[in-house]
């Protein structure tokens, strides 16, 4: 399988399981954040669900699309987007808060690891003879 299939793969089951959480225990993501509770943040938790879970689907749908080419270069440029601002937003809120969260280190190095794979699958060229 090659790395771009693998990749898809892991991002939407990562995907899919923090949308079902966020879609079905938004309150207790909001306690163990330690977070509001109050009807907005938890239609924001379900949206942030929504979202995830739709993103799950696509990222599953395009796993054999070859990255790098005309069609596989805008998913990849949206996924290291999504990584790579999201990396920076759980970074400056661990910052912000002292470190005192530990999820959000470990938020840290997966956002920045996909961060990374996706970086290196949009610099892919497809006409070469090696395959990611």
């Amino acid at each position: 399988m090659k790395f771009s299939a693998k990749l898809q793969l892991f991002n939407a089951g990562l995907c899919g399981l923090l949308g079902l959480l966020s879609s079905f225990l938004p309150q207790e993501i909001l306690t163990e954040l330690q977070l509001e509770h109050s009807d907005n943040s938890v239609f924001l938790i379900k949206a942030l669900g929504a979202f995830y879970i739709s993103w799950a689907l696509l990222n599953y749908m395009i796993r054999n699309l070859t990255f790098g080419g005309v069609y596989g270069r805008p998913i990849t440029a949206a996924n290291l987007t999504h990584y790579g601002i999201g990396a920076i937003l759980l970074i400056k809120e661990a910052l912000n808060s002292g470190g005192r969260n530990t999820y959000l280190f470990l938020f840290i190095a997966l956002y920045c690891l996909m961060s990374l794979a996706y970086l290196k699958l949009l610099q892919h060229d497809p006409t070469k003879t090696h395959q990611v």
